[in-house]
């Protein structure tokens, strides 16, 4: 158990709960959907807005969320059942999370981005009015 994160998970059952996680989001990075993919390249190297955006997160040693940005604490969902546990658990330690249809992120990627850039914005108490 040489992992830095064994220090937040405090049985050997957790740590095999986030090794498995681990394994997954691995998969998960190798193996990119589609849209995944498309809205991967619009948010990394920090292109939007100079936020750091990582992919297939483990979030509080239980969920893997697609994309997460720890500067502004948001999360990132694409085409996902809607689960009121997670959603909690991430509000309760200040995460936001937004969710978008795949098909949304396929065909209007443009809206997607505009929506990201304008949270984003104002999550980094920019002044008022956006540049265009």
């Amino acid at each position: 158990m040489h992992n830095l994160r064994m220090n937040k998970i405090a049985t050997k059952q957790e740590y095999k709960i986030y090794c498995c996680l681990r394994q997954e989001a691995r998969l998960l990075r190798n193996n990119p959907t589609p849209q995944m993919q498309q809205l991967w390249w619009k948010l990394r190297k920090k292109r939007l807005l100079n936020v750091q955006f990582l992919r297939q997160k483990i979030l509080l040693n239980r969920h893997i969320v697609a994309f997460y940005a720890p500067q502004i604490k948001l999360a990132i969902e694409i085409d996902t059942k809607h689960n009121e546990e997670v959603e909690q658990i991430l509000a309760i330690n200040n995460i936001t999370l937004k969710r978008y249809p795949a098909t949304m992120v396929s065909k209007q990627i443009g809206y997607v981005i505009q929506d990201l850039h304008k949270y984003v914005w104002q999550k980094l108490n920019y002044p008022a009015r956006m540049p265009i």
